[in-house]
């Protein structure tokens, strides 16, 4: 057989990269015009398909940039899911069915953590943790699990305090509100001296934005001095 039969390694090593540069264009193109996660699980694999011949070919600069698109097609992919799953647990909730919509927050929790872990100090990724985190303590409680429901605030308040301290008037209602939350599940466990050092901060930091908004904030005051009130009764 003629060894040239076929064409050379090198040309087939040429077709086979022209052949993978394709596909990924043809999946993004599919994925930009239908996103989903199948689409963009098709796309990642196409990227670090290439990618990988991209490198033993010796072109490093080429595949390292594949592989950043690859990775962002996954954190996009998964910041859609959360959302998602952050949407759904909402409404479940709105509907009474707290298991299934804890089903659903825990799926969102679990997601922003890894994206956190990838993206640190996010302020996208922060604020949806610490919003399904809140969601995730109510409902634990309305589930009466009321360990995991003190756990889950507390790093809710963690989260919403930290990014209060730069940014002090963007994040005030949501750390009052989680404030509020905390009080709550405090007093749900006997924490009665806790429970009113939450409930004061979050009285504090409504009345300040009863200020700014009387229409808005009037019930919140109202909900989180009624807690304040049930604490300091029981005590």
């Amino acid at each position: 057989m003629n060894q040239w039969q076929g064409g050379s390694t090198g040309d087939k090593a040429n077709r086979a990269l022209a052949v993978a540069i394709k596909k990924v264009a043809r999946m993004r193109l599919r994925h930009e015009d239908q996103p989903s996660s199948k689409s963009a699980a098709s796309l990642t694999e196409s990227l670090e398909n290439l990618a990988e011949m991209l490198r033993e070919r010796g072109r490093y600069e080429e595949a390292i940039q594949t592989i950043k698109e690859a990775g962002q097609v996954h954190l996009q992919d998964a910041a859609k899911l959360a959302q998602d799953l952050m949407v759904q647990a909402s409404e479940l909730y709105d509907q009474g069915a707290y298991d299934e919509a804890l089903c659903a927050v825990e799926g969102a929790v679990n997601t922003l953590r890894l994206l956190n872990e990838q993206i640190p100090k996010n302020e996208r990724f922060v604020t949806a943790l610490a919003w399904s985190l809140n969601l995730q303590g109510i409902l634990f409680s309305n589930l009466t699990l009321l360990e995991n429901a003190l756990n889950a605030t507390k790093e809710s308040v963690s989260l919403r305090r930290d990014m209060r301290s730069t940014q002090p008037e963007a994040f005030a209602a949501d750390l009052a509100h989680s404030l509020n939350n905390l009080g709550n599940r405090l007093n749900e466990l006997g924490h009665r001296e806790e429970a009113i050092q939450a409930s004061k901060e979050a009285v504090v930091l409504y009345r300040e934005l009863y200020k700014t908004d009387r229409d808005k904030y009037l019930s919140y005051l109202a909900s989180s001095l009624a807690n304040l009130d049930k604490a300091t009764s029981i005590l």
